[in-house]
């Protein structure tokens, strides 16, 4: 499993109203699914995998309300041309990729509203909105946007200044209420951990080389797709920028408060950090902006051409992340995906047999990291995992387990030969061991965890 995956293993065990430091509803999902289909990988993978298909397939839906079915899946492809979509979707993402899969839903949803006014959409984008919010916080960006692109035209002024919306407003408020008071309990760990990750003020520290970067870099995955479009279509731009239809100018409005939207945001809160994820919920819309701008009729052949490189470049990744997987050594390349665990599963399991540990006696596995802790659990399922990190243990919350026999495991190669420190006054053991297993598909690179037995906590 990857560091999504394995994070999902382990939480998903339970049903909470919030999960640490991520919106909760993919947690949600994942425990539903392993009721029918069981607690392991492939429940994980079939999730992920099916967002992604309703990714493109309701983003295509979208597309037809602009052009016929061809051309739709033209403009579909070209969501091949973001690195974000091809490759970290399928790399190691997950609440990422149903909070693009809600975004794409809600905007569908606003289509509806702007050519039927019908009271059902608006309950609909409400529980949209609410689903939204709890699939992943960078949500709001598209609430925001939506929000100042309606204001930004006429017929979009038209629903948000209609006694409809207060229905919107509520279903939203009722679907996210229960979390909300969750986080408020919880001392807004989400919260914290989104202020960590943007690092706000510290861009004040910084040089304007580095100042220069933090604002370049929501846009630098934008690169591709705009080279290519003006490669391919800049002949059959259209000049006239009135006579589009109300569908046109919600995608313009859109993209263009969503391409804004990094610089306000770094501008005001001088953050030292912008991942590209987190506009992963808005990305989708540049290129029905784009399209929106070409000459269809006279592009039709350029449009294929187009389409079958957004194939290739699709394929051409697919070989890539097979070459990566299959071929560390040739690659000089080793991944999360390549450690040993079933291999230092198994040695560890041949330890607690030379100790004497049966399955009957009281015995816990402890690490400080979920990845490894989700990982041998699959291969270890009659022990007991307690993950410090995800499990909000600290150093004083270790004594708590002191009268429990056990192992703290930790990866040798990141932490050093002993115990890591955080850890070491409080684990106390004069006997550690050291097991490494090569990588999968490798001769020649191996993978080390440190064991350290321990009769008690102290």
């Amino acid at each position: 499993m990857e560091l999504d995956e394995a994070e999902q293993f382990l939480y998903s065990t339970a049903f909470h109203w919030g999960y640490s430091t991520q919106a909760p509803l993919y947690t949600w999902i994942v425990k539903t699914l392993s009721t029918f289909l069981g607690h392991t990988i492939i429940t994980l993978v079939v999730l992920k995998y099916l967002l992604i298909y309703l990714f493109y397939v309701f983003f295509f839906k979208i597309c037809r309300y602009f052009w016929d079915s061809r051309t739709s899946l033209y403009v579909t492809g070209s969501l091949l041309l973001f690195p974000l979509y091809l490759y970290e979707f399928n790399r190691d993402l997950s609440h990422t990729i149903l909070v693009t899969v809600m975004a794409v839903i809600t905007c569908l949803l606003y289509l509806k509203v702007l050519s039927t006014k019908k009271l059902i959409y608006y309950m609909l984008i409400g529980i949209s909105i609410g689903f939204g919010i709890l699939s992943k916080y960078n949500f709001l960006f598209l609430v925001l946007v939506l929000l100042l692109a309606s204001v930004s035209f006429k017929e979009g002024r038209a629903i948000i200044i209609n006694r409809k919306v207060l229905i919107t407003i509520l279903f939203s408020i009722l679907i996210i209420s229960p979390h909300i008071i969750w986080l408020i309990q919880n001392d807004y760990p989400s919260i914290w951990h989104g202020m960590n990750e943007s690092s706000p003020g510290r861009m004040d520290r910084y040089q304007s080389i580095k100042v220069l970067s933090v604002f370049a870099s929501p846009y630098i995955q934008l690169l591709i797709f705009f080279l290519l479009f003006i490669i391919f279509f800049f002949p059959f731009l259209s000049q006239n920028l009135k006579t589009v239809d109300a569908k046109s100018r919600f995608v313009r409005w859109v993209a263009l408060y969503g391409l804004l939207l990094p610089i306000v945001v770094i501008f005001i809160l001088h953050t030292g950090h912008f991942s590209t994820r987190w506009l992963a919920p808005i990305y989708f819309i540049i290129p029905l902006a784009a399209f929106s701008f070409l000459i269809l009729d006279r592009a039709n052949n350029r449009l294929k051409y187009f389409g079958g490189l957004c194939a290739s470049i699709g394929l051409v990744v697919l070989i890539i992340r097979i070459i990566v997987g299959f071929m560390p050594d040739a690659t000089g390349i080793t991944e999360r995906i390549h450690i040993p665990f079933k291999d230092l599963s198994a040695q560890i399991n041949m330890l607690l047999q030379k100790k004497g540990i049966n399955k009957e006696m009281p015995f816990i596995v402890i690490t400080d990291d979920s990845h490894i802790a989700a990982n041998l659990a699959v291969y270890l399922p009659d022990l007991q995992f307690i993950d410090l990190k995800s499990s909000g243990r600290d150093k004083a919350a270790i004594k708590q387990i002191i009268d429990k026999q056990g192992i703290f495991i930790w990866k040798v190669r990141e932490n050093g030969e002993t115990v890591p420190k955080n850890y070491h006054e409080n684990i106390h053991s004069d006997e550690s061991f050291y097991l490494q297993a090569h990588y999968l598909h490798s001769k020649y690179s191996s993978y080390t965890l440190g064991v350290s037995f321990m009769g008690k906590l102290e």
